[in-house]
Formats: structure tokens, sequence, C-alpha cells
């Protein structure tokens, strides 16, 4: 029988680092080939970074306006979608058979969100952690307490 490959998705707003188990007790291998960078530009760069502004209707007071798009916001979440999207694609070439997500929770419910419904199926655990930074030897400690490793 044939080791099912399991695939560990390490991820924050700005990184994402892939990691493959082939079964329990042998541990993490990292895909460094696979390591994504978010380069999250200044606000400057991404749409206006001054609030508009308003005449008062009596008098001739202006005041400043509360933006209604949080820049940052949007182009972290489109990272995120970008993560799902790869999960399903390589999961569709069936380069692994089994998906564990370790993120924070914001980033996690919007890989979650935009992953199609065949992947969401073969998510065996959801660690919700910023480990990003960690060493191999820390992520694997983290997630065998949700997932054998």
């Amino acid at each position: 029988m044939k080791a099912k490959k399991t695939w560990i998705l390490v991820a924050d707003a700005a990184h994402a680092r892939f990691m493959e188990n082939l079964g329990p007790g042998r541990g993490l291998a990292e895909l460094t080939d696979r390591e994504i960078e978010n380069l999250i530009p200044p606000t400057r760069d991404l749409g206006t970074d001054r609030p508009g502004r308003n005449h008062e209707s009596v008098g001739g007071a202006r005041h400043g306006m509360a933006p209604k798009a949080d820049w940052h916001d949007q182009v972290k979440e489109a990272f995120a979608k970008d993560l799902a999207d790869r999960l399903n694609a390589e999961y569709s070439n069936k380069t692994f058979d089994r998906l564990v997500l370790v993120a924070p929770p914001k980033t996690l419910g919007h890989i979650r969100s935009a992953l199609n419904p065949k992947t969401t199926e073969i998510v065996e655990a959801e660690l919700n952690k910023d480990l990003t930074g960690a060493t191999i030897d820390e992520i694997a400690a983290h997630v065998s307490k949700v997932f054998a490793v």
C-alpha cells in the first residue's frame, strides 16, 4: 500500500511555507522550492493614503472621511486566495493526499473559504497559529498535537 503524502501549509498574510509528511514517525520535510512571499507594498502604492474630505452642510467646515477600504487587508486576502488556488491545483494533480493548514485565524479563514469542496474534504487538521518564522522542529512539535507527524 502506498504511503499517504500529507502537505502541511504554514502561512501568514505575507509568507507561506510548504512541508511534506510521508507517514507517522517520518517527521516533516520542507519543500523549499514552493516557499512563497507576499510583498505588501506601502499604502501609498495601493491606493490613496489620505481619506477624502467632506464639506459641512452648514458653514465652510471640512472634515476627513473614514476610508471605506483597508488596502492591506485586500492584499492579504488575495494572497490567501492565491494559496488556496495553488492547493486546489496541486491536489487536482494528485501531488498530495491529505492537507494540514497552519495559519493565524484570519488567514486560516480566508484560505478555508477559498478551497474548493474536494480539497476541503482532505483537510486532516487545522492549527490557528503563526509559525512562519519557526524552525521545522518547532513546527513539527506544534503540528504533532493535531496530526501524527
